[in-house]
């Protein structure tokens, strides 16, 4: 299909044909593509990690067929034949699984398949290159032996909540320890993949290099030093960059926030200046930032990449930088944080699906 994807063609299948039962065989299952399901209309989404074997025991499911340890049953009575010809679907499943290798090991990013301990399951040649190990070394190694210690902690508690199902997929910047001992500093984007009964059975890492230092990180480096910082010079940052612009608290309370970052988040200033954190944007996105605000806490300048569901403004993609502020006594008192909102513009197709 050299110009249509697979969605486009479920699409079009769905429009002229919608008795027609569609299955979704896709490299990731997460809640992107689970909403393309729901959008077209799909009755299964397959992971194409999952393999064949569940590939063809869902095109069984669908068409109504006995399992392969039953025997005939009414099926056969509805002209159903007990079994999918092998020389037909086999061939199909296989050059399907040929096509998913071979875009698994070409991809212009770094891609692993990682068991819940942490071991390789699977690296692509890009991931290779990066991090400077073999296939064959990666295999006998786990994720945290590459791992920069510094930021393995941040990564574990993300998996915890995966683990937990209070988060499907996360991103954050990671630095790993290239064979040749030098950093590789990779955004890191990770999905989970789940049995069907909801546990999880490994994780899609996706590695990419050249996005671990934001335009928001950029500009606080440039503007600030750790220090006290008065509301006079936020004010003058804040119409120098024209970008939601916030001041927190150890306590974790909103000191003084823009007119900018009160617009983004659809409230007045003067109900978030001196509320909880959590009260203004909500259970959800405070619990996915919890750890940054810890990390911003403990003195370090951070700068990452998440997505989170906002209390007014709902799932949002947002790169941000936080630099923390120092209290007379040299201790770390607050934060200061610029926010850039850089979630993908709807098409105009998906107000329509999402209306569906």
């Amino acid at each position: 299909m050299p110009e249509l994807n697979g969605v486009e063609i479920a699409s079009l299948l769905k429009k002229n044909l919608p008795d027609s039962k569609i299955i979704l065989f896709t490299m990731y299952q997460d809640a992107l593509h689970k909403g393309l399901a729901n959008a077209i209309g799909a009755s299964v989404v397959v992971p194409k990690a999952e393999g064949l074997s569940v590939l063809a025991r869902e095109v069984r499911a669908l068409l109504g067929m006995p399992k392969e340890n039953e025997n005939k049953t009414a099926s056969e009575d509805r002209g159903i034949p007990s079994k999918v010809p092998s020389d037909l679907l086999m061939t199909a499943l296989r050059d399907s699984e040929e096509r998913f290798r071979s875009t698994f090991e070409q991809s212009a990013v770094g891609l692993a398949l990682v068991a819940r301990d942490g071991r390789w399951l699977r690296v692509n040649r890009k991931f290779c290159e990066i991090i400077g190990y073999s296939h064959s070394e990666l295999h006998n190694m786990t994720e945290q032996d590459i791992a920069h210690p510094d930021d393995h902690e941040l990564d574990l508690a993300q998996m915890k909540r995966i683990e937990a199902g209070e988060i499907k997929s996360y991103s954050m910047e990671k630095r790993y320890v290239r064979r040749d001992g030098q950093i590789a500093s990779l955004h890191l984007t990770v999905n989970a993949v789940k049995n069907e009964g909801g546990k999880l059975k490994y994780c899609v890492r996706v590695m990419e290099e050249g996005k671990h230092r934001t335009n928001a990180q950029a500009m606080m480096a440039q503007t600030l030093s750790p220090g006290r910082v008065a509301s006079s010079h936020l004010e003058l940052m804040s119409k120098r960059w024209s970008a939601p612009l916030t001041h927190c608290s150890r306590d974790l309370r909103y000191l003084w926030v823009n007119q900018q970052y009160a617009d983004w988040l659809h409230k007045p200033v003067d109900r978030i200046i001196g509320r909880p954190i959590r009260d203004v944007i909500g259970k959800l996105a405070f619990d996915t930032l919890l750890p940054r605000f810890e990390q911003v806490l403990g003195g370090e300048d951070v700068a990452y990449e998440a997505e989170a569901t906002y209390e007014e403004i709902g799932p949002r993609h947002i790169a941000a930088g936080y630099k923390p502020t120092l209290g007379s006594d040299g201790r770390t008192e607050g934060w200061v944080a610029l926010v850039e909102d850089i979630t993908a513009p709807k098409k105009p197709g998906d107000s329509v699906a999402e209306s569906k």
